[in-house]
């Protein structure tokens, strides 16, 4: 009984803790209008273009009804649709960090693809363009593993994994790859 309380308690302090954190992404949908533009007048080949577009396009749609998610917890909007924005919220996050796992596999594809063409043309500066290409690879692996791990994040709110694994190994999979995304990010920070 006096664990049970006690897990209660964390857990409301938990989710009191994630509510308030959201504050500070009020808004933030903003920040994904200039990237959309830019990337509908920059020089990338067109499948780049697309995918980043979409990758943007869904995220921002994530954060804003993020923000309308938020206003209905302050009850400064009807909360008639909170159930259902909270879906279409995590289908537009998983949208979103699928876009973006696929372009950042094509980048990889392409630092392999230079790397062969590289080899083949005997470039006297191979070794320095090889080692740029490693650490442009290496930077997208990370963010690949971040994307992952935030993918994780929506397949669980979207309950995806309770149809295939049990609840605890569900939300298990889910801690281990939300905190090796948290790493990821931390470690792309300090660099």
């Amino acid at each position: 009984s006096k664990t049970l309380k006690s897990q209660q308690k964390f857990s409301s302090i938990g989710n009191k803790v994630a509510s308030a954190r959201k504050i500070y992404r009020l808004f933030k949908f903003l920040n994904d209008i200039p990237r959309m533009y830019y990337l509908l007048s920059c020089s990338y080949d067109s499948f780049s273009k697309n995918i980043n577009f979409l990758s943007r396009f869904f995220s921002s749609i994530f954060y804003f009804l993020e923000n309308i998610n938020i206003l209905q917890y302050l009850r400064l909007v009807d909360n008639k649709f909170l159930i259902h924005s909270e879906i279409f919220m995590s289908l537009s996050f998983l949208l979103s960090q699928t876009f973006q796992i696929i372009y950042y596999l094509f980048v990889i594809k392409k630092t392999y693809d230079d790397e062969e063409y590289l080899k083949q043309s005997k470039q006297k500066e191979f070794f320095t363009k090889k080692t740029r290409l490693i650490k442009i690879r290496f930077s997208i692996l990370l963010a690949l593993i971040r994307c992952l791990g935030d993918l994780s994040l929506s397949f669980y709110d979207l309950k995806l994994f309770e149809s295939v694994f049990s609840g605890r190994l569900s939300k298990l999979i889910f801690s281990i790859t939300g905190l090796m995304s948290s790493f990821v990010a931390i470690y792309q920070l300090s660099c």
